[in-house]
C-alpha cells in the first residue's frame, strides 16, 4: 500500500516537472520571436531617395543651340574698327612766329620773324598751314604776307595771304602748305601796295598729324 502512494507521488511530481519545463521553453521561444520581429521593423533598405530634375528639357536646349548658331558674334571685327579708329586721333600744334611791321612795296623779311621747324618731331604730318592776322591804318592799300623757307632759299608754296582794306585786324588762314622735310628755319615776308606801313599783329604756323 505505501509503495503505490510513493510511486503515485512520484508520477505526479515527475508530471508536473516535465510540464514547467515545457511552459519555460514556450516562454522563451516566444521572446525570441518577439526580438526577432523587433529586429525585422528595421527598414530593410537605407538606400537615399534621389529626385532627378530637368532644369530645361530637350525641346528647349535644341531651340538654344540652334538659335546661337544662327547668330555669330564678329568679335575680330569689332576689335579691328575699334584699334582703327583710335589711331586715326588728329594732334594740332601751333608755331608762333611773333608780330611786325613792313612798308616795302616788294617782298621782304619782316625783322625778327623766324622760327626753326624739324618736322621730325611731329610725326606724320596730315595738314600744315600759315596764319596771319595784318592791320592797315590807313585803310586804302592791298598788304600781302607769305611764309618763306630761309634755309633752302624759297618761298613757301601757297602760304601767301592777301589782305584787301585792313582798316582793322583780320586774321586769315592759307590753303594746305608742304613743309620740307628735316630742320627748316621760316621766316615771314610783306609787301604793301603803296608802300603805306602796314603793322603784323600776329603769324603762326598750324600743324595737324596723324
Amino acid at each position: 500500500m505505501t509503495n503505490n502512494r510513493l510511486f503515485t507521488v512520484f508520477c505526479i511530481f515527475l508530471f508536473l516537472n516535465v510540464f514547467a519545463i515545457d511552459a519555460w521553453i514556450l516562454n522563451v521561444g516566444n521572446v525570441q520571436d518577439l526580438k526577432k520581429l523587433e529586429v525585422n521593423k528595421q527598414p530593410t533598405s537605407t538606400k537615399p531617395i534621389t529626385t532627378s530634375v530637368q532644369a530645361c528639357p530637350q525641346s528647349c536646349i535644341t531651340y538654344i543651340e540652334e538659335a546661337t548658331a544662327a547668330s555669330p558674334i564678329p568679335e575680330v571685327e569689332a576689335q579691328a574698327g575699334g584699334t582703327q579708329q583710335a589711331s586715326s586721333q588728329i594732334r594740332e600744334f601751333f608755331v608762333p612766329i611773333g608780330s611786325g611791321t613792313n612798308s616795302s612795296e616788294d617782298w621782304e623779311d619782316v625783322p625778327g620773324l623766324q622760327v626753326i621747324v624739324d618736322t621730325a618731331q611731329y610725326g606724320k604730318i596730315k595738314n600744315a598751314y600759315f596764319e596771319a592776322a595784318v592791320y592797315v591804318p590807313s585803310g586804302n592799300q592791298i598788304v600781302h604776307v607769305r611764309l618763306y623757307n630761309a634755309t633752302d632759299k624759297h618761298p613757301v608754296w601757297y602760304s601767301e595771304l592777301a589782305f584787301p582794306n585792313a582798316n582793322t585786324s583780320q586774321q586769315l588762314t592759307s590753303d594746305n602748305i608742304t613743309l620740307d622735310q628735316g630742320n627748316k628755319a621760316y621766316k615771314v615776308q610783306m609787301k604793301t601796295q603803296l608802300k603805306i606801313p602796314a603793322s603784323l599783329n600776329s603769324s603762326r604756323i598750324r600743324i595737324l598729324t596723324q
